[in-house]
């Protein structure tokens, strides 16, 4: 029994892991389609004023955080949350 409930916990463990991965992977492309399109729509005197590789370089990082966040942080997260829910189960 214990080994049954184990490896049903690989299985779901592994499949929240791929779910929660593919809905942050949509979310941080909606983000970075929003965000390049705001980008495409600033007027000339913005580029003037902040430099192109700086807007570039703190886009990318701003959105990789988000990205580690979304992934890593909401999976240990909702996993800590089943577990908790599993053990007063």
């Amino acid at each position: 029994m214990f080994t049954a409930v184990q490896l049903l916990r690989l299985i779901f463990s592994y499949f929240q892991a791929v779910l929660l991965n593919t809905v942050g992977q949509f979310v941080m492309f909606d983000i970075r389609r929003e965000l390049y399109d705001k980008l495409q729509h600033q007027e000339i005197a913005y580029y003037d004023r902040n430099p192109v590789g700086r807007i570039m370089t703190r886009l990318t990082t701003d959105v990789d955080s988000l990205n580690e966040l979304f992934t890593q942080g909401v999976t240990d997260l909702l996993g800590d949350l089943v577990m908790i829910v599993a053990i007063i189960g």
